[in-house]
């Protein structure tokens, strides 16, 4: 516990603030109010960036940082600590009552729940605001549900996502329903979903979709043989309306021996983004993958 004496300190009321019983020793700390602003830093809010967390792979951690006084604080010093162990830090200028962001990147090397704190290396008057705690969770295992649409298969991404080809990297829990089952399914239970071979999608299942990706889920789309191409237009359209105009085609599909051999799409993107970035589709009978670059 800590014993907090805030007022302008005024010597005669200090000396009543004083004479209270205290029932036992405790430190105390003065904190001024009134005439001067005293100079006081803080970390305001602290969190995880990165959507995908893997041991081995890279995560970024954003703190934002505020300067509560009157005066320019420069070359702040701001560490990040996994496990009591540090592991990342930054400087950064912060103006007068400003805030400023710091991105730390860090590689978990284990598995399951980290602990963590960023803190603030520079002393001011108030050090209780000066840390904030995380914790970094590292799955052991991403739970996977796969919707396949009529006749599509799922097979090829199955053993993908097997613990042979992975070996010793992160595990898959795989389930499997069919595009029919994909209103009544709960999907904040899973990490990941694909969309495999999908004929079509209802709006309230995009608007589900929508939900379930702005709330940190992936998802994956494998257009099948029939096309599907519909669907995840739709799908750019209503998560990202500022970013991605429609699709259209820059090539035709060509057939061999019945087989189809590949589409090749243009997907047109608008206002804050220049790119304009070709997609090949290459899906057969057997409803393999598109490939996308």
């Amino acid at each position: 516990a800590v014993l907090y004496a805030i007022g302008d300190l005024q010597a005669s009321t200090l000396v009543d603030s004083l004479a209270q019983p205290v029932p036992e020793p405790l430190p105390a700390l003065l904190i001024p109010v009134g005439g001067q602003t005293p100079a006081n830093l803080a970390i305001k809010d602290v969190r995880i960036v990165s959507r995908i967390i893997e041991q081995g792979q890279p995560v970024r951690i954003e703190a934002t940082l505020a300067n509560f006084g009157t005066a320019a604080a420069e070359g702040v010093v701001v560490t990040l600590s996994l496990e009591e162990q540090r592991v990342a830090q930054a400087s950064v200028d912060l103006p007068p009552g400003g805030t400023a962001r710091v991105t730390f990147t860090t590689t978990p090397s284990r598995r399951g729940w980290l602990p963590g704190v960023v803190e603030l290396l520079q002393p001011d008057v108030l050090l209780e605001d000066n840390t904030r705690y995380l914790v970094l969770h590292v799955p052991e295992l991403r739970r996977v549900l796969l919707v396949a649409g009529m006749q599509a298969r799922t097979d090829y991404l199955e053993l993908a996502l097997s613990p042979e080809i992975r070996q010793e990297r992160l595990r898959f829990e795989i389930t499997r329903i069919t595009e029919e089952a994909l209103p009544a399914t709960a999907l904040d239970g899973y990490d990941v979903v694909g969309l495999v071979g999908l004929h079509d999608l209802s709006s309230g299942e995009v608007t589900a979709l929508a939900r379930y990706v702005a709330e940190g889920g992936g998802l994956l789309f494998f257009p099948g043989a029939t096309g599907g191409w519909k669907t995840t237009g739709a799908c750019w359209r209503r998560w990202g309306p500022d970013r991605c105009a429609g699709w259209s085609a820059i090539g035709t599909a060509r057939r061999q021996s019945g087989r189809s051999t590949g589409w090749t799409w243009r997907i047109r993107f608008s206002r804050d983004c220049s790119c304009n970035c070709p997609v090949s589709a290459r899906s057969g009978p057997s409803g393999r993958p598109c490939t996308s670059r």
